[in-house]
């Protein structure tokens, strides 16, 4: 009953996904917004969100471009490098990171007075005080701030400047998510994970001891012998296992099989595992509207897959309609989890509109050379469909190019298809077999030139 009620509390809390949910969006705004602002003019703060950012790259070392054409200067001791060296850092400092927090937590950010209170209860930067950390953290809680109330959870589990009491702390945690904290959500959901995972859980560790040391063959037989036991982490890293044909023959029906029993009994990396396979016809037939159900599934649990996985699904329009900001938003949210270097790296790569979307493989990036054009508002339903999208949009910018050669004259169109090994003639430059190729893109037999 324990574990239903909790279940429960988590699917109820994240029912939908905030804008601006918690700590880590602020992290974002700073990272992203704020600080690569700021350092145009020297760090100077004009609020509290600014302080607040500034607090936060004292304690992650910020690294920054340096413009060259902009006399760097040490402002608020925030050290620059001189003109044209390109790169500038600010030093991690955490006396410097909590005196920064302190005037923005004076001035009513919630955030800062969270983290000030956090700071306070490890000693970073100020002397352990556990007064100090309960007034900074009641202020936050005056606010309804969610991380905030993720610290008062773990104060309570831990016993630190409050009584030890493991129900209270859930009860924070329970307040917390259904307030927006990534933080709790995640807690609860490793709750439940833990207990879902009782089944043979000695078979199931001395399992992935076995994997750590490469025997993949008695990972596999132990993994099956806590899946049989109701065990769902091991059927879902079972399944893995006969996906990439690991200790057992690869076998993507059987992977899918497990990837659904383990998705059943309410394993949250499962549903993204369930996901994928839908999208890349693994095991079953491809079908991409399921694909999108299934991530957003895990990605409802802030389980790093699921999100990464429905990122993934808005940033390539698979299922859903193609919107980049909510799959900045969905990489941000994996990324806080820790996530890998894919959704590390769309997060930051999308915020740039000059940035392609991109392409999902190294298949695509082949066949569709040149193509920058994100798909607007288009949910393709399969592979097929987008690739004929994407071939269109290839043939149109292929047409184009050739048109701009031809506006170039036969002087420098000619000369730089000549470089290329063709032959210019009607305007055009002609390769092997005659093949029209555009020697910027491509070489003479019409194939990419990277």
């Amino acid at each position: 009953m324990k574990s239903r009620l909790l279940a429960f509390a988590i699917l109820s809390a994240i029912a939908a996904i905030p804008a601006m949910a918690d700590m880590h969006d602020e992290f974002n705004v700073c990272n992203f917004d704020r600080l690569p602002k700021l350092k145009k003019f020297g760090f100077q703060s004009q609020n509290a969100v600014d302080e607040f950012c500034i607090g936060w790259a004292y304690w992650h070392s910020f690294t920054y471009n340096i413009d060259p054409n902009q006399s760097a200067r040490r402002v608020h001791d925030l050290y620059a490098p001189a003109p044209g060296q390109g790169e500038g850092k600010i030093p991690h400092d955490p006396v410097k990171s909590a005196q920064w927090l302190l005037r923005a937590a004076q001035q009513g950010h919630p955030g800062a007075e969270t983290l000030l209170a956090y700071y306070y209860e490890q000693g970073h930067g100020v002397p352990k005080d556990y007064g100090q950390m309960m007034f900074w953290l009641r202020k936050a809680l005056a606010q309804n701030y969610p991380d905030a109330m993720f610290h008062m959870g773990r104060l309570y589990t831990t016993g630190k400047g409050v009584p030890q009491n493991a129900d209270t702390g859930r009860q924070w945690f329970q307040k917390a998510a259904a307030a927006g904290s990534t933080d709790a959500i995640v807690a609860l959901r490793q709750e439940k994970d833990y207990e879902l995972t009782n089944p043979d859980r000695d078979a199931f560790n001395r399992a992935y001891q076995a994997y750590q040391a490469k025997d993949y063959t008695r990972a596999a037989a132990l993994y099956r012998q806590a899946a049989d036991a109701g065990n769902p982490g091991a059927m879902s890293t079972l399944g893995t296992l006969y996906r990439v044909g690991l200790g057992v023959a690869k076998n993507p029906q059987a992977a899918m099989q497990y990837y659904r029993q383990a998705a059943a009994k309410g394993w949250a990396r499962a549903y993204a595992q369930v996901g994928f396979a839908y999208e890349f016809g693994e095991g079953v037939a491809e079908n991409w509207s399921e694909a999108a159900k299934w991530c957003a599934q895990g990605a409802r649990q802030y389980e790093q897959l699921g999100l990464y996985c429905l990122g993934r699904d808005y940033q390539f329009g698979i299922g859903v309609d193609q919107d980049r900001d909510r799959a900045i938003r969905y990489f941000d949210l994996a990324d806080a989890q820790g996530g890998d270097a894919q959704s590390k790296f769309f997060h930051g790569w999308l915020r740039d509109p000059g940035n392609c979307v991109g392409m999902r493989d190294d298949v695509e990036r082949e066949h569709y050379l040149g193509v920058c054009e994100e798909p607007k508002g288009i949910a393709f339903t399969s592979e097929a469909q987008r690739n004929a999208w994407l071939a269109a949009r290839e043939a149109q910018h292929q047409a184009n190019a050739l048109r701009m050669w031809g506006s170039m004259g036969k002087g420098m169109a000619g000369g730089m298809c000549a470089a290329a090994g063709g032959t210019w003639s009607s305007n055009s430059c002609h390769g092997d077999g005659g093949i029209i190729f555009n020697p910027s893109q491509q070489d003479r037999n019409g194939r990419p030139l990277y």
